[in-house]
């Protein structure tokens, strides 16, 4: 069939044509051969049998009166026929009375009589029996027997015939298929070579003629009307192609402006906000670096509660200023989230500290409950998951006006090396509309929008919290309920870190402690009770001071009295204290270990708690660590409270001095930086731009009284940081040494610490000023200085052979510093600092 499929098709229709007529010839020749076939072996039986009635006859004489001579006689006349090979007449009883036998086949037959009258075919003869009657009686029977080698070859002839026949009938068949195929099959053919050229050379200009008014003639002119069809269809096509390329062009002429334009947009949107991280973060330094300064001096009742106050704002403002610049970080795509190994436990733990202060203002119960399957250790970027919590306690605690605040953290699972936890803040406080949940996380976007709206904020907290969870690989989502609450929650997949815990070798003592904890919240209740069963510690918890007091009194009583006691300090009716001071008065309950759990702390209450035979005061939340190391303590006897008075604050580490090169354009700034290192006992000499610090720098270089280091604006006019920064390291070359310059930038988005490092500089520090960071990079400085130690000049003396630089733009603000200055060398120094600070209005 393959093969069929494959012929030509003027091949295929030969072939049918041949094919049906072989077979209808062939039919017809069987059939002709087979009826005369049956028809000659007929005919045949026919005549013999009639040669053998007329023997018979003739010997019915010879039958009745047994005249054998005359019957042999009759049977002689057979040799006449040469197609009779024997014969025989046989009496009534069976008895042979003659016979005839020519040939080798033949001869007499066993049991005539039982034999079949006509005529019976064998393979190579035929034996005809037939009955010699006289009157009706039969006086014997004839057999004769016949060979049918002429039927044979009568047959065969015919078969030949046939044979012969049906060759030529075939091969005058196939002649004139061919002929009459060539006249079917050309036009097709001649279609069947068009559609070749058009679909290899796609020539669509073929035109074909029509040959027959038939169905071959029709597919001519359908042939014909498609091409006509087709080339009409390529001249549009051709047309719109070259239109369409028009207009291609001048799409991507648009798109390329467009892209331009917005790269533009991009790159003007970046400057804008690094001149406006510089311009708000600049002069906000100087605001917040002198009020800190203020502060640190001796000042009224009044005038310290202003300045405080500007300081909070001043705070606030800085927090602003930060979310739009992360926001707009983000959304530039220029976020960049590091992955640090760290306790996620101890980084939260830290955190919720840190509200628990705002929380207890308000009357908030803020409750950190952490799963204890975490893992030990993960890589996270915790700077940016703090501020993503953050965010979300901050709100939780601006819109929660009484009830509790729980800062949750769960192990999802652990699978191929990562763990997924799940956070969630969840609150008591407004909750938010259904129809407000699905902007709450866009930009600039808040639930209350209207111009009387109770709750402050730029509506940025939610939209940088969603993004940055969605940077860290997670999907923040929200559960609330008007007048029922909040919850945000989501998941974050983090990396292990093989890390093992830190194991307590004293934990031991433990397992198996009977505590009892009171405290009349229900969610603190069930944290602490979940922390200590955690910690291997039987726990019972009740909500009510009296309550607890009977219990305590009874299990001591019934001889399984509790070991240690952990009671909230603020609580309706008896208080923590007051509980304390009735169980001291109880004399079973003398020698419990009790520790104090309080939300703030207050003033003088660490000895008031002391006084009532308090072991240790925990402030809220507490962490499992925390809670583990107390209760440890109390164990061992250790009297101490983890909420001490505030520290005072760290006066500023001092080193030796150093004599500092200042780059700073900005006045106020200029003064900080100043009364910074004065405060830090460092000598300064202050510049106005890069191009004076290059002279400041080369004249010390002269005097070989260098400089130990270089603070350096960025931004400044006539020259910048950068540039000054390039240009200091290449006067370096080939001298071995290497000053350090440290950048002090307003600017504070990503890049521009890589920007400073790549200019030359050593680090980055951004403005406002942290005075802690400030006065530890000083350290830093000075211990790098020291190390290998090396003679200079005396450090208290001043820079005199830089007068000669000495600009006719003096400071007029630094006048006062000479006039006040107690000795000779705070006036020089004061004279040398003025020679380079440019002129102030």
């Amino acid at each position: 069939m393959k093969r069929l499929n494959n012929l030509r098709l003027d091949s295929k229709i030969v072939g049918l044509v041949v094919l049906t007529n072989a077979a209808t010839l062939t039919v017809l020749a069987v059939t002709f051969v087979m009826l005369e076939y049956r028809q000659a072996k007929s005919d045949l039986a026919q005549e013999l049998l009639a040669v053998a009635e007329t023997i018979g006859n003739n010997s019915t004489a010879a039958l009745s009166f047994g005249d054998k001579r005359t019957a042999q006689e009759n049977l002689e006349s057979l040799k006449r026929d040469p197609r009779v090979v024997g014969a025989a007449i046989y009496l009534q009883g069976g008895t042979p009375i003659a016979t005839y036998m020519p040939g080798p086949d033949s001869g007499q037959v066993e049991r005539p009589l039982e034999l079949a009258l006509g005529a019976t075919f064998e393979a190579r003869s035929v034996l005809l029996v037939e009955d010699i009657r006289l009157n009706g009686e039969r006086l014997g029977r004839i057999v004769l027997r016949a060979s049918l080698d002429q039927f044979r070859e009568r047959l065969w002839r015919y078969v030949s015939i046939g044979l012969l026949v049906l060759a030529l009938s075939l091969v005058i068949g196939v002649v004139m298929s061919r002929r009459l195929a060539a006249i079917v099959i050309q036009p097709v053919l001649s279609l069947t070579e068009a559609a070749r050229r058009l679909s290899t050379q796609a020539d669509y200009e073929v035109c074909l003629s029509k040959s027959s008014n038939d169905e071959v003639g029709e597919l001519t002119e359908c042939f014909n009307g498609m091409l006509v069809a087709i080339r009409d269809r390529d001249r549009q096509l051709n047309d719109h192609r070259e239109h369409l390329e028009d207009k291609v062009r001048r799409r991507t002429h648009d798109l390329e402006i467009a892209r331009e334009k917005a790269e533009e947009s991009a790159r003007l949107k970046s400057e804008f906000l690094a001149n406006m991280s510089h311009e708000i973060r600049t002069p906000l330094n100087g605001v917040m670096g002198m009020t800190s300064l203020a502060l640190d001096t001796e000042l009224p009742a009044e005038a310290r509660d202003y300045l405080e106050t500007a300081n909070t704002s001043a705070e606030n403002l800085l927090a602003v200023i930060n979310d739009i610049l992360d926001f707009s970080k983000i959304d530039a795509g220029k976020l960049v989230l590091e992955s640090i190994p760290c306790e996620v436990p101890v980084v939260l733990g830290r955190l919720v500290k840190t509200f628990a202060l705002t929380a207890h203002k308000k009357g908030l119960e803020l409750v950190y409950d952490l799963d204890p399957a975490l893992p030990p250790a993960v890589s996270v970027d915790p700077a940016r998951l703090q501020q993503v919590l953050t965010n979300l306690i901050n709100n939780a605690i601006k819109f929660t006006e009484a009830g509790t605040i729980v800062l949750a953290v769960q192990l999802r699972r652990i699978e191929d090396g990562c763990a997924t936890l799940h956070f969630s803040v969840a609150d008591t406080g407004i909750g938010i509309a259904k129809k407000h949940q699905a902007t709450i996380f866009d930009s600039f976007s808040q639930a209350d929008g209207s111009t009387t709206r109770k709750f402050g904020g730029t509506g940025l907290g939610l939209s940088i919290a969603r993004r940055l969870v969605s940077l860290m690989g997670g999907s923040i989502a929200l559960e609330s309920e008007p007048g029922s609450g909040s919850t945000f929650h989501f998941d974050l997949r983090l990396p292990l870190v093989q890390q093992l815990p830190e194991v307590r070798t004293d934990a031991e003592q433990l397992r198996g402690l009977r505590v009892l904890i009171v405290d009349d919240h229900p969610v603190n209740r069930r944290v602490l009770a979940g922390y200590a069963r955690r910690l291997g510690m039987e726990a019972t918890d009740v909500g009510e001071a009296e309550q607890a007091l009977r219990l305590a009194v009874e299990a001591t009583q019934a001889g399984t009295p509790f070991q240690m006691v952990f009671t909230d300090f603020q609580m309706p009716g008896m208080d923590g204290l007051a509980l304390v001071r009735a169980m001291r008065e109880e004399s079973c309950l003398t020698a419990i270990p009790i520790l104090m759990l309080t939300s703030v702390d207050l003033a003088g209450f660490t000895e008031r708690a002391r006084e009532c035979g308090v072991y240790h005061s925990l402030i809220k939340p507490v962490s499992p660590g925390e809670l583990q190391d107390a209760a440890l303590r109390a164990l061992n006897g250790e009297h101490r409270s983890t909420n001490s008075q505030p520290e005072a604050k760290p006066e500023p580490e001092r080193t030796r001095p150093l004599r500092v090169l200042v780059a700073e354009d900005n006045a106020v700034n200029q003064r900080l930086v100043l009364r910074l290192l004065e405060k830090l006992g460092h000598h300064a000499v202050v510049v106005g731009n890069g191009r004076l610090s290059l002279k400041a720098f080369g004249a010390a270089a002269a005097e070989g009284v260098c400089f130990d280091m270089i603070l350096m604006d960025c931004q400044m006019p006539e020259m910048g940081g950068f540039e000054a920064t390039r240009r200091i390291r290449r006067l370096e070359r080939g001298t071995g040494s290497r000053i350090p310059i440290i950048a002090l930038t307003a600017h504070a988005l990503k890049g521009d610490r890589e920007r400073c490092l790549e200019a030359g500089m050593d680090d980055y520090l951004s403005k406002p000023l942290d005075r802690k960071k400030f006065a530890a990079k000083l350290a830093e400085v000075a211990a790098l200085r020291d190390r290998p130690a090396r003679t200079s000049p005396d450090h208290s003396e001043p820079l005199q052979g830089l007068q000669h630089l000495q600009e006719a733009t003096a400071s007029k603000n630094l006048a006062g510093d000479l006039a006040t200055s107690q000795d000779g060398k705070a006036l020089k120094q004061a004279t040398a600092r003025e020679i380079f600070v440019p002129q102030q209005s």
